[in-house]
């Protein structure tokens, strides 16, 4: 059977126009595995990456209080979605980035040049969405959001927010991978030939 005894689960409890108190199953309650997978997931970094993937962990709950503590809210209350995702974005980027790989120059690099990419990101999220007049009101999402609060959320500026925030991981992946690469070269003890870079 789909539900055995003792299984816990969401329900949805209505009345019917006669009267009739209805309840219908949502969801199962995934507390507890939810929590045994994060501890696999934290021991699994902690065991592979030593005190790497400690500050990489610690970089992770520091972007999750960025983006709850500091973006949604600041969105929520009515500020324009795409400022305050880029400047969000930038400091969760700088210090995760410094946590992660320590405070060096090729951390340094790394950092300068995402915040350049991020304006740059921004400023071409803006021109091609107006380009190809995207509102942020393609779904019922939206919508009921809008309905649900009682200030009014720029449904544009949302989906640009969104866009820059998206953006992060790769943005994090290609700029520490490419400062990498730009030391590796500069290291080498002589000018090395097309393969020989491609190997450093």
């Amino acid at each position: 059977l789909y539900l055995q005894p003792g299984d816990q689960v969401l329900v949805t409890v209505g009345t019917r126009p006669d009267g009739v108190l209805t309840v219908y199953f949502s969801d199962f309650v995934r507390t507890n595995p939810l929590l045994w997978l994060t501890i696999l997931f934290v021991a699994a970094i902690l065991v592979i990456s030593g005190w790497k993937g400690l500050r990489a962990l610690l970089s992770m709950v520091f972007s999750l209080v960025v983006i709850i503590g500091f973006i949604i809210p600041l969105i929520l209350s009515g500020k324009d979605p795409l400022m305050v995702s880029i400047s969000g974005s930038i400091v969760l980027l700088a210090v995760t980035l410094y946590l992660t790989y320590g405070w060096n120059l090729k951390t340094h690099s790394a950092v300068i040049s995402m915040m350049f990419v991020l304006l740059i990101t921004g400023v071409l999220a803006v021109i091609f969405v107006n380009f190809t007049r995207l509102r942020g009101s393609g779904d019922e999402s939206s919508l009921f959001l809008v309905q649900a609060l009682n200030s009014q959320i720029n449904l544009r500026g949302l989906l640009l927010g969104g866009m820059i925030i998206g953006a992060l991981g790769v943005l994090d992946d290609l700029g520490t991978t490419q400062a990498a690469a730009e030391f590796e070269l500069h290291d080498a003890k002589e000018p090395l030939r097309s393969r020989e870079a491609y190997r450093a």
